[in-house]
């Protein structure tokens, strides 16, 4: 990575006085909110965390652990997507409506506190793929300043890495809703279904592999493995008993395991 990309970044982030950076504790997020502490200071810098149901426990607590690790300035606030119900028919635009919420919470506070503007950390390679909630970032004008500079995700893990954050190598974790399968409702009950799920799985195999749980109907359940998640799956059949058992009784009654493996955005 080059010097003068970064200098370049972090001449930008100066432009603006003081900085609220979206932050959802993935390494996009973190690299640009150790850009904006080095740019501004960081007593002029918060980081700012929407919490919601869709929001996994897990992440939370990782999200937590890095904020205590690099005394990061941060506040958590609720958000209330399920109380929309275009949110909650879960269309093709369910990204736009839950973004379009989540910011104008997060802006909202940040202009209460005195903050000059919000940012949030989408990357170059965004760009290449379907991310409706682009359009609530446009409508609301929160820059983007790692995708405005053409970092890519590479670039950043680079960076991230060389700056000593222990992200850097953080896989992407997508909000619970995710999981589920366009035109299925979103319910409060559903994504606490499928976090426990997902727990169930980072438990009984002691993980770090990557995988998802996707719902195609309330009682059917399909895995997505990593290679070697897969093979575990196969070659341990008391766990995989175990774990069949856990996910019926959260009351899935078909179970697949996906042939393709692990994928990101496969419902997307």
């Amino acid at each position: 990575m080059k010097t003068s990309k970064i200098s370049h970044l972090l001449s930008s982030l100066q432009r603006w006085p003081s900085i609220a950076v979206a932050f959802s504790g993935g390494v996009d997020s973190a690299f640009l909110l150790e850009a904006a502490i080095r740019a501004v200071g960081r007593e002029k810098v918060l980081a700012i965390t929407a919490i919601s149901p869709s929001f996994p426990q897990v992440e939370r607590e990782n999200l937590q652990k890095l904020i205590l690790e690099k005394d990061f300035p941060h506040r958590f606030l609720s958000t209330e997507e399920l109380s929309d119900p275009l949110y909650c028919q879960n269309d093709s635009l369910r990204c736009y409506y839950c973004k379009r919420q989540l910011f104008q919470t997060m802006r909202q506070y940040a202009t209460e506190q005195g903050i000059a503007i919000l940012i949030e950390g989408s990357n170059a390679d965004d760009a290449q793929v379907w991310r409706p909630g682009k359009k609530a970032l446009e409508e609301l004008q929160i820059p983007s300043p790692l995708q405005e500079l053409g970092f890519t995700k590479r670039e950043i893990r680079e960076c991230a890495a060389q700056w000593g954050l222990s992200v850097a190598e953080k896989p992407s974790v997508p909000c619970l809703a995710t999981r589920i399968q366009y035109g299925i409702s979103i319910t409060r009950e559903l994504l606490e279904r499928i976090e426990q799920a997902e727990a169930h799985i980072r438990q009984i195999w002691d993980t770090k592999e990557s995988f998802r749980v996707r719902v195609h109907e309330k009682e059917l359940l399909r895995l997505e493995l990593s290679p070697t998640l897969f093979q575990t799956f196969l070659q341990t059949p008391e766990k995989r008993k175990g774990l069949i058992d856990a996910l019926h009784r959260l009351g899935f009654r078909y179970l697949t395991l996906d042939l393709e493996g692990f994928r990101s955005g496969s419902f997307d």
